[in-house]
């Protein structure tokens, strides 16, 4: 039997995070956008979760998308 090692996702480096909508468009900073190139770029897990946070208070006023998820971009 082989042995896999398990890397924890928190020893994984990322260059940068996106917020993304559960319909994949993802978040510039005003609006969901499909084109990912123009997505707001956070540069901490820590800012990436405060801005989905502020994002879920806003959702019940002018949002379309109910959930967001955090994508590191390696």
């Amino acid at each position: 039997m082989q042995e896999v090692e398990q890397t924890s996702l928190f020893n994984v480096i990322a260059k940068y995070y996106l917020l993304v909508s559960a319909d994949n468009r993802y978040w510039d900073g005003n609006n969901w956008t499909s084109q990912k190139y123009k997505a707001r770029h956070y540069p901490t897990l820590t800012a990436a979760q405060s801005a989905q946070r502020q994002l879920r208070r806003l959702n019940r006023i002018f949002l379309k998308s109910p959930t967001t998820t955090i994508e590191a971009v390696l």
